[in-house]
């Protein structure tokens, strides 16, 4: 059980870092509040997924 919730964290992780790097080609473009509201939502997001991975590599090992 605990290796389909890391796999789903990661799945989350790798697509909140594809996000991550769309806000930032958005304020290269110059599209400042557009990228803004993309990092502010994807950050709690990274925090959420890490953490879960965080604790359920300690939780096997």
């Amino acid at each position: 059980m605990s290796e389909i919730m890391i796999n789903i964290s990661l799945i989350l992780l790798s697509i909140s870092v594809l996000f991550l790097a769309r806000s930032i080609e958005l304020l290269a473009d110059g599209k400042k509040d557009t990228a803004k509201f993309g990092i502010k939502m994807i950050y709690p997001l990274m925090g959420f997924c890490f953490g879960t991975v965080v604790v359920l590599v300690t939780k096997l090992v």
